[in-house]
């Protein structure tokens, strides 16, 4: 077996060592698009949530919202909500606010009066939640009925302000001291059940092909 196979009858033994273990996200694993559609036209805004434990928390990991690769941490106790354009591509953020757990009432008048028609909005927390009383207000959003947030260690809701219930909304909660960890989504954009005239913006590159071919013929 030696004179046959000389190199691989040798014992292992580690040319290199191990590179040091990644504590962030991979910013270059993974293929840039994971969404298989059957309308290519439609455009995806990639979403990213990391949602810290409480023992993530005192080491001084942010809560996280990350919109086509932009960040946007909450790094005290709280809660951050971005609004979007749902009908602008690229994505174009309209509001970023931050709220204590103690002004719920300020809170769910914005979520309620301030919100634009047509816009995808995302909530997450960050911090333990002792009462959170808001989910009344998340029903207009998305949310199929009110929902208990209390002694609540994260909570991520995904939501939109119009006349119609995509199915991406949802509401994750988890367990007193615990995080959600990553949670990611891709947000369809500018369909015409939001109320968007994609038609009017979007040119089809294929139809201008097809156009060109029939007057050259």
């Amino acid at each position: 077996m030696a004179k046959a196979y000389p190199r691989y009858y040798r014992k292992p033994s580690a040319l290199k060592s191990m590179p040091s273990m990644l504590k962030g996200l991979c910013q270059g694993c993974g293929t840039r698009q994971v969404v298989f559609t059957s309308d290519p036209h439609i455009s995806y805004l990639p979403v990213q949530f990391r949602s810290p434990s409480q023992a993530e928390i005192q080491r001084g990991d942010a809560s996280v919202i990350s919109i086509n690769g932009t960040d946007f941490p909450l790094r005290s106790v709280g809660v951050l909500l971005l609004i979007v354009d749902a009908c602008s591509v690229p994505f174009r953020l309209t509001e970023k606010k931050i709220f204590s757990f103690t002004d719920v009432s300020r809170m769910e008048e914005y979520l309620k009066t301030s919100i634009p028609p047509r816009s995808v909005v995302l909530l997450s927390t960050r911090g333990q939640i002792k009462q959170f009383n808001i989910s009344d207000s998340l029903v207009p959003l998305g949310l199929a009925k009110p929902a208990n947030l209390y002694n609540k260690g994260s909570t991520i809701f995904l939501g939109f302000n119009g006349n119609f219930k995509p199915s991406w909304t949802k509401l994750y909660t988890s367990p007193a001291r615990q995080g959600l960890g990553l949670l990611e989504q891709f947000i369809p954009l500018q369909l015409d059940e939001y109320g968007c005239h994609r038609a009017d913006t979007i040119r089809r590159r294929d139809l201008e092909l097809l156009k060109q071919t029939s007057k050259a013929h």
